[in-house]
């Protein structure tokens, strides 16, 4: 078992218990096991160890805490290659902002407002308003279907099915085509999933949950925030838990690598949703039909990004996001396949020569197929076609690779076709009163980010307390 993850910032000196036995002496305190230490599990622990009641336990099969928060250091900034910002909505569950604020950890306004540019320089911007109208009208024609497949009046289809009809009947060129097949896919990052698998009837529900307010990210990026909530937490780390067995009576037993053993009170499994359906930790007896069935019909969909820094800056200073508009038509679509639908400017924040690439759905997978080297050739390709640079110096890249990482297994839930958020709901039932369930896919409130994580996690906690209140 390793110790406590890196570090960040004014976290340095922070304490985070490691080196815990799975066999110590049972505690005269109700005990909790947590399994997961990312931001719903952390989140959980913290509200517990507020009470003061509790003997809490984290395990962790990470070296990190975290989970699919991932900090890392390029000169004297940071960076995220996962979650990196949260929606500024104040009116709904304001918990993590009130925990950012209390802890002092800084919030910074963030924007998406990308430069576009195709083959022969910076798009135009009558081009980028053309793109922008005929997405408006793709829009309403969404929303057109959305509203009869509501209203039982059409099944429920694929949003690329919605799309192809709309492509079928209006006579865009091809340039503009290019135009609308980039705003449609920073739709499907909202949306969460791939339109070849989203639900028409829900597509809009992540959105409408999470708000459309600003959105926000941390100074010092979010491994603060964790480390922050990781601070004098009993944690194992690099603990893998195979099996979870329950009673009404007896308690919870916990069995992780080499047959070591953890009983408990209760436990809050605080683990992605796509970890549990693939059936990567057992139960017993096995959970509820309800319960497997509603982590089976829940999406996941990747976003992947490339760290990359040049030996010079040969992109504008004001230059925050920026994209290329390429790519050979496919199905009436401008295929953005093995390319990377924005670049993010790290030069402000930590004055590197940096940028991360992003990539996202099936895009995003395939490319965990290629090694960093690869991958970092494969983003100065576009980088060269962008700027017309013959040559481009790398010093560094780094990628995330979600899906094949066995403890993330992608990156979002979302609704697919035929599926509903009512699914999402059965997730945060308990069983038996000893398993609880935490994490972004188990929450109708901000699903799919660290601040619905972290509700989660809060709201877990909450319904142990009660218990003990009786």
């Amino acid at each position: 078992m390793g110790r406590s993850t890196e570090s960040l910032s004014r976290w340095e000196d922070g304490e985070v218990e490691g080196e815990q036995s799975l066999d110590e002496p049972r505690s005269a305190r109700p005990r909790i096991a947590i399994i997961g230490a990312g931001v719903s599990g952390l989140a959980a622990a913290e509200a517990l160890e507020e009470t003061g009641v509790f003997d809490i336990t984290l395990i962790e099969a990470r070296n990190r805490v975290g989970g699919r928060i991932q900090t890392e250091r390029v000169g004297n900034g940071f960076y995220d290659l996962g979650g990196q910002d949260f929606l500024e909505e104040d009116g709904i569950d304001i918990s993590l902002l009130q925990y950012c604020e209390d802890k002092g950890l800084s919030r910074v306004k963030k924007s998406v407002v990308a430069q576009l540019y195709n083959k022969y320089g910076p798009v135009r911007s009558d081009s980028k308003r053309a793109g922008q109208r005929w997405y408006q009208e793709l829009h309403a024609e969404i929303l057109r279907k959305q509203i009869a497949i509501q209203n039982f009046e059409e099944p429920d289809k694929p949003l690329d099915a919605v799309i192809n009809e709309f492509l079928e009947t209006s006579l865009l060129p091809s340039r503009e085509r290019r135009m609308l097949a980039w705003f449609t896919k920073m739709m499907e990052t909202q949306t969460l999933g791939e339109a070849k698998n989203v639900s028409s009837k829900y597509w809009d529900w992540a959105m409408i949950q999470s708000g459309l307010s600003e959105k926000s990210g941390l100074q010092n990026c979010f491994g603060d925030l964790v480390n922050c909530l990781a601070m004098r937490k009993k944690i194992l780390m690099g603990v893998n838990v195979q099996a979870v067995t329950y009673t009404g009576d007896a308690g919870v037993k916990i069995v992780a690598d080499d047959n070591m053993e953890l009983y408990v009170d209760r436990c809050i499994v605080a683990v992605p949703v796509s970890v549990l359906a693939a059936g990567d930790l057992k139960f017993s007896p096995p959970l509820p039909d309800r319960k497997i069935s509603a982590m089976n019909a829940i999406g996941t969909c990747t976003l992947n990004k490339v760290f990359l820094e040049f030996s010079e800056r040969f992109w504008s200073e004001g230059d925050s996001h920026f994209a290329f508009i390429d790519g050979e038509l496919i199905k009436g679509m401008a295929s953005t396949s093995h390319r990377f639908y924005l670049f993010e400017s790290l030069w402000e924040s930590t004055r590197t020569s940096s940028l991360l690439a992003y990539s996202f759905g099936a895009d995003a997978e395939s490319q965990e197929l290629l090694s960093d080297q690869e991958l970092g050739d494969a983003v100065v390709n576009v980088l060269s076609n962008m700027f017309a640079r013959e040559r481009i110096k790398v010093v560094r890249v780094k990628a995330s690779k979600w899906n094949s990482d066995t403890l993330a297994r992608g990156s979002f839930p979302f609704v697919p076709v035929n599926g509903s958020p009512e699914d999402f709901n059965i997730m945060s039932d308990p069983v038996a009163k000893r398993i609880f369930f935490a994490g972004d896919g188990t929450t109708t409130l901000f699903p799919g980010s660290v601040r619905g994580a972290f509700a989660s996690g809060k709201r877990e906690a909450e319904k142990i307390v009660e218990l003990y209140n009786g």
